[in-house]
Order: C-alpha cells, then structure tokens, then sequence
C-alpha cells in the first residue's frame, strides 16, 4: 500500500514536472490508427494532456486533414501498420513536404520500438503500445 502510494506520488510528479516543461500546443495533435479502439484511446490520452486532437483511421484521411488550409497540425502519431500505406512510409511524405509536423511512428510493442527507430529516419520518436503517460509526454517532446 504505502510503497505503491509513493510510486505512484513520484510518478506523478514526474508526468507533471515532464508536462509542465512541455511547450504549450499551438496546433492539433493527429492520431492516425486504423484500429477505432487505439485511434480513440490514443487521442483521450493526449486530450487529457491539455492538446486539441484530430483523429485519421488512414493515410489518405490524414493526410486530407494536414492540407486543408485552415487546419494548424502540429504533431502526427502514425500507426505503424497502416492499411493503405505503411506507417514510416508516411512519415517520411510528410517530411518531406510538411517538415515543421512532428511526427512519432506508433509501434506494437515495446520490444519493437528500439528497432523501428532504426527504420523510421523521418520519425522525431517512437511510442510502443501500450504507453504510458510519462511515455507520450516524453514522445511529443522529445527534440
């Protein structure tokens, strides 16, 4: 009881110190996940971090969301396994021609994320499902 109350009082701290030291969203977090139950926890758990947020279920729809002219997207969380195009593939479209988006790539399991950050170049971070808190604050930060 009391040492899990601690753990969970230094943890707190910690998302709230790593949040704190966050820069402030000016634009909308896009959550790109074909799966509906991923796609919309993902996007509650970054809402809850103070960021507005648009979800995507593909690539298309994506990207038909970071080019209308009045849509300010910051950030692009991109499944890995996208069913129209795979998930670094967009990251690096969006590199391309949209450098100032963030994009983290969003993979299956923590033991993947070290490789797929060799393999995603065009990614600023990857986040293993399931995150933590402290994980997509770490992930939207990160330089």
């Amino acid at each position: 009881g009391v040492a899990f109350a601690a753990l969970d009082d230094a943890a707190r701290r910690i998302v709230r110190a790593a949040v704190d030291a966050a820069p402030s969203p000016h634009g909308t977090v896009l959550v790109v996940d074909a799966s509906a139950t991923w796609r919309g926890a993902l996007a509650h758990d970054i809402g809850a971090l103070g960021y507005p947020i648009e979800t995507a279920s593909s690539a298309l729809e994506a990207l038909s969301r970071i080019e209308e002219p009045d849509r300010d997207v910051d950030c692009v969380l991109i499944e890995r396994g996208l069913p129209d195009i795979d998930g670094p593939d967009l990251a690096s479209f969006i590199a391309a021609h949209y450098p100032n988006v963030r994009r983290v790539l969003v993979v299956a399991d923590r033991g993947d994320a070290d490789d797929d950050a060799d393999t995603a170049p065009d990614c600023h971070a990857v986040l293993p499902k399931p995150w933590t808190r402290l994980g997509l604050v770490c992930a939207r930060v990160a330089p």
